[in-house]
C-alpha cells in the first residue's frame, strides 16, 4: 500500500500547497498508524518523490528500479492538488464491500466533512504515457490508484491562484489546517484498511482488458447517461470497421488513445431517436459512400447480460438488458460492459455529449476503420487518453 507526495516545488515560492500539503498529510497518516500500533497484513509505504516538477523523475525512478514491486502493490494514493478535506472515494464493484466496511467510521468522523463512498462500474484505460503527477507513473505500471469523489462547499480553495506561482506559501494552507487533519485521517484509515485485507485488491474491473471499446455519453456531464461497449472485431469485423469510420471519419488519423472532442464540435453522430442514433446529412453521405453495400449479419454468438450495440450505415442503436433485441436493420457489433442505471430513460432531446474510441492492446491498435489506408501525417503523435 503506497501513499505519498512530491518534495520539490517551483522556486517562485515555498511550495506549501504544491506539494507540501500532500507530503505533510502522508507523514501524519503514517504517524497515526504508528501511534495506533496497528499491524497490517502488508506494508504501508510512504514515498516522497523528487523532481516531479521536472518530469516525474523521482516516481519514474522509484517504479523503474523496483519492477518486482508492481504486482505486489495493492493500491497507490498520491495527494497533489488543493489542501481540501477528503470527502469521498469511487471504487470498482469488487472493492466496494471491503471499502464500505473499513471507511464506515469516516462517514461520521466530522459532520462538516461527511465521507461518501460510491461505486464506479466503468473500468478505466490503463495509460501508456505519464500524466501530470507522480501517481500516473503507478497507473502506467498497471497499479490501481484511488479515484477521489464527493463534494463539499467548504472545499473552496482556489488552486489555480497559487499553482506554480509566488503565492504558494505557508499562509495559504494555514486556513485549511482542519481540512488537512481530516485528509490525513482518511488516508490513514484507507491505507490501513487496504493493507489489512487478506488479499490484494482486484485489478480485473479497474483497468480495461485488451480490446476495442466505444464509450458513449448522452445528457450532461453532471448527470450523464453512459454506456461502455466492447466492440466485436471477431464476430463482425467489417461492421465494426464501418462503425469506426462513422465515428472517427475517413482519412483522419485514428484516435487510438485520445478522447474524441464533443460531437457538437465535429460533423458526426447528432440527434437521438428513441434508443438509436442518427447521422447528420453530411456525415451520412460520407458513411453511405463507404458503407452502401455493407451487409447486415445476425452475429448471434454475441451475448451480454447488459445489452448490445447495433450499427447500420444510418446510425447506431443500444438495446439494454439480458434479453434485449435489436431491430433487424442493425448488426450487433458490441456487447455492453457497463451502463448507467438511468440509460433506459434516454429521451430524443438528450444530446450526445461524447463518443470515444479506446484501443487497448496491440490488436486493437492495429484494427483499421473502413476506408483507412493506414497512412499518417509525419507530425501525428498518438496521445494517451
Amino acid at each position: 500500500m503506497v501513499i505519498g507526495g512530491h518534495l520539490d516545488s517551483f522556486d517562485a515560492a515555498t511550495g506549501a500547497i504544491d506539494n507540501g500539503n500532500g507530503t505533510s498529510s502522508a507523514m501524519e497518516a503514517i504517524r497515526l498508524l504508528a501511534v495506533a500500533g496497528v499491524k497490517p497484513v502488508r506494508s504501508v509505504m510512504v514515498v516522497f518523490w523528487a523532481a516531479e516538477e521536472m518530469g516525474l523523475w523521482g516516481a519514474i525512478d522509484a517504479v523503474g528500479k523496483h519492477p518486482e514491486w508492481n504486482d505486489k502493490i495493492s493500491l497507490a494514493m498520491g495527494r497533489d492538488s488543493s489542501p481540501h478535506a477528503v470527502t469521498g472515494a469511487s471504487v470498482p464493484p469488487s472493492w466496494y464491500e471491503d471499502f464500505e466496511r473499513f471507511t464506515a467510521p469516516l462517514k461520521t468522523l466530522d459532520s462538516k466533512f461527511p465521507f461518501t463512498l460510491s461505486k464506479n462500474i466503468f473500468p478505466v484505460v490503463r495509460p501508456e504515457n505519464y500524466g501530470s503527477t507522480d501517481i500516473t507513473v503507478y497507473s502506467r505500471a498497471g497499479i490501481p490508484t484511488l479515484i477521489s469523489a464527493g463534494r463539499n462547499p467548504l472545499n473552496d480553495f482556489n488552486y489555480q491562484h497559487v499553482w506554480h506561482t509566488l503565492y504558494d506559501t505557508y499562509d495559504a494552507v494555514v486556513p485549511y489546517a482542519e481540512h488537512q487533519q481530516q485528509a490525513a485521517i482518511c488516508q490513514a484509515v484507507i491505507a490501513y484498511g487496504v493493507a489489512a485485507l487478506p488479499n490484494q485488491l482486484s485489478r480485473d474491473d479497474f483497468y480495461l482488458g485488451d480490446g476495442l471499446y466505444a464509450d458513449i455519453v448522452f445528457g450532461t456531464m453532471e448527470a450523464p447517461k453512459r454506456v461502455l461497449v466492447r466492440l466485436d472485431t471477431d464476430g463482425a469485423p467489417e461492421q465494426v470497421a464501418h462503425f469506426l469510420a462513422a465515428v472517427e471519419g475517413r482519412g483522419e488519423p485514428q484516435r487510438r488513445f485520445g478522447a474524441a472532442p464533443p460531437v457538437a464540435d465535429r460533423p458526426s453522430l447528432a440527434t437521438v431517436s428513441s434508443s438509436s442514433q442518427r447521422l447528420t446529412e453530411a456525415r451520412l453521405r460520407e458513411v453511405l459512400e463507404i458503407s452502401a453495400n455493407l451487409p447486415r449479419i445476425a452475429n448471434r454468438s454475441l451475448r451480454s447480460e447488459n445489452g448490445l450495440l447495433g450499427f447500420s450505415p444510418q446510425g447506431f442503436a443500444v438495446a439494454v438488458g439480458p434479453n434485449a433485441t435489436l431491430s433487424s436493420r442493425y448488426t450487433p457489433v458490441g456487447s455492453i460492459v457497463a451502463i448507467t442505471e438511468d440509460f433506459g430513460t434516454l429521451k430524443p432531446s438528450d444530446p450526445l455529449t461524447s463518443l470515444r474510441i479506446y484501443r487497448v492492446g496491440e490488436s486493437a491498435k492495429a484494427f483499421r476503420a473502413a476506408g483507412d489506408t493506414g497512412e499518417r501525417p509525419a507530425n501525428t503523435r498518438n496521445r494517451n487518453r
